[in-house]
């Protein structure tokens, strides 16, 4: 979308200088500056989501836009709604892996835990063998 300037919407006939091309190639600098600004904050908050604060980086991803909208609002730049989509929909993903990931980690406890049960059990009842031999034994 970036590639084919699809994931802005945009206005083309600025002139700058009495130059079009001028103008065009300062809408151009805009519009990768706006995406830029707006991919690093979205890489950031995506890197922080976790499997409980999902809702809360969505917002902040949808404040993000809109407070770009708003600076960009004069030079007729905004973002589409299929290209926040799409951000939106990689946060839903890394989301999900780190689920999947917590899930693991719980998982992997349990039967951890499972494990030190069963061999404080075997403990006791080799203890309770040899406790139970010498007795007999005597």
């Amino acid at each position: 979308m970036i590639k084919n300037k699809t994931a802005l919407n945009w206005y083309d006939s600025w002139t700058l200088d009495g130059s079009k091309s001028k103008g065009r190639a300062m809408n151009n600098d805009n519009m990768k500056m706006y995406l830029r600004a707006f991919n690093n904050e979205c890489d950031v908050l995506i890197s922080k989501v976790k499997f409980n604060n999902f809702d809360k980086i969505e917002e902040r991803i949808k404040k993000c836009v809109h407070a770009l909208d708003k600076l960009n609002q004069r030079n007729k730049i905004s973002m589409t709604k299929a290209y926040l989509s799409l951000k939106i929909d990689e946060l839903h993903l890394v989301h999900e892996y780190n689920c999947k990931r917590q899930e693991e980690k719980e998982i992997l406890k349990a039967a951890r835990e499972e494990e030190r049960e069963k061999a404080k059990l075997q403990k006791e009842i080799n203890e309770a063998r040899k406790n139970f031999k010498r007795t007999s034994s005597l």
